[in-house]
């Protein structure tokens, strides 16, 4: 294997605060990023919806920049621009810049952790409300189906909560609350301060410590793993019209520290991994039930969910639900064949590969990663995938495709005589794969 392109190494600040430093070849901007170990599975139904709010009110103004405007005027002024998300399990702030204008960039980075302003908390409420009003219909229904799977498979636990959080709690969200969140989750435990720069950077260490090291220590956020599902459900959601439906199936299934791991994502590959995989090739290929399919993963530390979304016109959904069943009964039942296996390994490898060489995704495998479990190496990651065997598939399928794992949802306006038969098949679908 030739030498990895990218070099990294992980320093501990004075207040506990770990800095990754990652060097690459030929780079002429640099980036900074905090991952911070907080998201909608760290809160409470009183506190759901927070960690979003947090989020946007750091970039409402700093000690320094105190309104929004200036900010970001300030930022953009070096050149830079910044970005942030909140997911269940980590929240993510990212900062881009000219290697000149380091030193200012992250100097006005630290200042958004340590000395918010939280100013016009009543103009950026109506923003988050206008955000999370997207996810429902003009009957006042929540229709994010991922959301209401996840709802159903980590119930009275708050990774089934939305990242969001309910509008109630938006309402009365006040600069308390935000006070309290931000000394209690962000720690400097809590967070991996990142820089991915060029090969030939000089070293900012001192900087960095002067900076990133004046956040207090805090203390570790700590989660709880939800129990399993009572039983499968269908949740069947109108919304607002159209003329096709969406078909999301939803399973539970494991985390990344287990050990059958490497199989679960190769078992993703073969269901859709391009145009010649099982999904694609038998829903749109072979019986033309639609044009949009798709498998993905999204797993945490302890637990996951794999989901299998389509989208159909409203007659075909009977239909396309039969083969995405039956697709997934196949690989609990049936073997795959080595060339499937070797062809999902491969690219597995030529993905990783690839990954060498992608900034941002550097910063998710030996950043986001750490804040949960010391990451692998390209040769560990490589390591496990090739010795997954075909039988270690057969197994993560049986053991994930079981019908106790299952959450089944649709949206859109289909009848009542095919919904009626979408529930029957699900319910054989119970009786069948327990």
């Amino acid at each position: 294997m030739q030498p990895l392109p990218f070099q990294y190494s992980y320093k501990t600040l004075s207040n506990g605060l770990q800095f990754l430093s990652v060097k690459v070849p030929s780079r002429h901007r640099i980036i900074l990023a905090a991952y911070v170990k907080v998201g909608s599975r760290f809160e409470s139904k009183s506190t759901n919806g927070l960690s979003h709010v947090l989020e946007h009110m750091l970039f409402r103004g700093t000690k320094q920049f105190q309104t929004a405007y200036q900010l970001n005027r300030a930022i953009e002024e070096l050149g830079a621009t910044l970005y942030a998300e909140t997911r269940r399990d980590l929240s993510l702030y990212q900062m881009d810049l000219p290697p000149e204008n380091l030193k200012q960039g992250l100097d006005i980075f630290s200042q958004i952790f340590i000395h918010p302003t939280f100013s016009d908390i009543e103009i950026e409420r109506n923003i988050l409300l206008e955000e999370v009003r997207e996810d429902f219909d003009e009957k006042g229904q929540d229709t994010h189906l991922s959301d209401l799977m996840y709802a159903h498979l980590f119930p009275k636990n708050s990774l089934g909560q939305k990242i969001g959080g309910p509008i109630k709690n938006i309402q009365r969200f006040d600069k308390q609350d935000l006070v309290r969140h931000l000394n209690h989750y962000y720690g400097a435990q809590n967070i991996i301060f990142c820089m991915l720069a060029d090969a030939q950077a000089d070293p900012i260490d001192d900087w960095v410590e002067s900076t990133m090291g004046n956040i207090p220590p805090g203390t570790p956020a700590a989660y709880k793993t939800p129990l399993f599902p009572p039983s499968p459900r269908y949740i069947h959601r109108t919304g607002d019209g159209g003329t096709q439906t969406t078909l999301n199936l939803s399973f539970r299934t494991m985390g990344e520290s287990q050990s059958a791991f490497p199989a679960l994502l190769l078992m993703n590959r073969i269901l859709d991994d391009g145009l010649s995989t099982r999904l694609y090739q038998r829903i749109v290929h072979d019986a033309g039930l639609a044009y949009h399919v798709h498998a993905s993963l999204d797993t945490f530390e302890d637990v996951g969910v794999f989901e299998i979304e389509a989208v159909a016109s409203h007659n075909n959904i009977p239909a396309l639900l039969q083969e995405l069943l039956a697709i997934c009964s196949q690989l609990k039942h049936q073997p795959v064949s080595m060339d499937e296996l070797q062809h999902a390994k491969r690219r597995y490898r030529w993905d990783l590969l690839s990954a060498c060489d992608d900034p941002y995704s550097l910063l998710e495998w030996f950043g986001a990663a750490q804040l949960y479990h010391p990451p692998l190496t390209l040769e560990q990651k490589i390591e496990r995938i090739q010795a997954v065997s075909i039988e270690d598939i057969q197994a993560i399928a049986k053991k994930t495709f079981c019908a106790g794992n299952l959450a089944l949802g649709s949206l859109g306006p289909i009848g009542s005589k095919i919904k009626a038969q979408v529930k029957r098949m699900f319910t054989n679908y119970q009786e069948t794969e327990s």
